[in-house]
């Protein structure tokens, strides 16, 4: 086997459920993202804008870099914490007063971060027994690489009108990762499944809680998963009222895809955060993506939540 197909052999082998190579230059999709970060849309995500020029080249990441591997890795619930997220069947016949507050599919298991870094130092020794002079450096969605570009470039599948990769069966339900190569390394067809566009279907725009997506992309001044997970400080009542039992992020625009197989919700108990510690924050959600809101962030969300059971009652 050549190389190219050893490290796309040894990426499948470690759970990535399409790869492809594809030539570390110049993202395709550079223009559009910068006029993004112009028209504002970044919100106050400054460090996209703060790195925007480093998008342009993966030098500023590996410098002599030549290749990259792409890899989309499936979100999957094998590694559920169930100390985290104990067991709240459904929006229906709530037990004890416990009042349900939903968390996005993507994070109810160990930080993907941490899972897919590991994968990515397994193929990274495959990289350094192939190449003993190359260096390589695996990414997960924290350098300044722009992930779907690279993946629409490798053949993984296309973006949807979620704006995120649509992946064979898998539809937009896998993170993406990346390793960098200083070696050549011929360019491969990737495995992007059965469709190649969204069609005249909008599900995902029309069913947008605030607006936030249209046919030109997503506004995160809109998104709730930008002020539930990114945003620091108060949230919008305009934005707020539009929560309902969301928690941590949004998976509407996931959940009413047609290309996604159908995930089963899964809660917290909302009253349980009010009178939580730091200690028992990091303990129950510090190894999984909800740690990224911080407990004052998860507070605001619970807060958010209980004022509308409130004004319901």
């Amino acid at each position: 086997m050549s190389a190219e197909e050893v490290l796309l052999s040894r990426a499948k082998e470690l759970g990535a459920v399409s790869a492809g190579i594809i030539e570390a230059r110049r993202p395709n999709g550079l223009d559009r993202f910068y006029r993004w970060l112009d028209d504002g849309c970044n919100a106050d995500m400054t460090y996209l804008s703060a790195r925007r020029e480093a998008y342009a080249d993966a030098n500023a990441v590996l410098p002599g870099v030549r290749s990259m591997v792409v890899l989309a890795m499936p979100q999957e619930m094998e590694s559920l914490a169930k100390s985290a997220f104990p067991s709240l069947e459904d929006e229906t016949g709530e037990a004890s007063g416990a009042v349900r507050g939903r968390i996005a599919f993507y994070a109810v298991s160990e930080d993907y971060h941490s899972r897919i870094r590991r994968t990515l130092k397994q193929l990274a020794q495959t990289h350094r027994e192939l190449f003993p002079n190359g260096k390589c450096r695996g990414v997960v969605d924290t350098a300044p690489i722009l992930e779907k570009d690279a993946a629409l470039t490798a053949g993984l599948g296309y973006i949807g009108k979620n704006t995120l990769l649509q992946c064979g069966d898998w539809g937009s339900r896998v993170n993406l990762a990346i390793l960098l190569s200083t070696e050549v390394l011929k360019p491969t067809p990737g495995q992007g499944g059965r469709f190649t566009s969204c069609g005249e279907c909008r599900k995902c725009i029309d069913a947008c809680p605030t607006g936030a997506l249209s046919e030109s992309g997503l506004d995160a001044r809109r998104c709730l998963s930008y002020w539930l997970i990114e945003h620091r400080g108060p949230i919008p009542d305009d934005i707020a009222s539009r929560v309902g039992n969301r928690v941590f992020g949004c998976d509407v625009c996931q959940d009413v895809c047609p290309h996604n197989r159908p995930v089963k919700p899964v809660y917290i108990n909302i009253k349980d955060i009010p009178e939580m510690t730091e200690d028992e924050f990091q303990t129950r959600f510090g190894n999984t993506p909800v740690s990224r809101c911080g407990l004052e962030g998860l507070k605001r969300n619970a807060e958010i939540i209980l004022k509308g059971v409130q004004k319901r009652l």
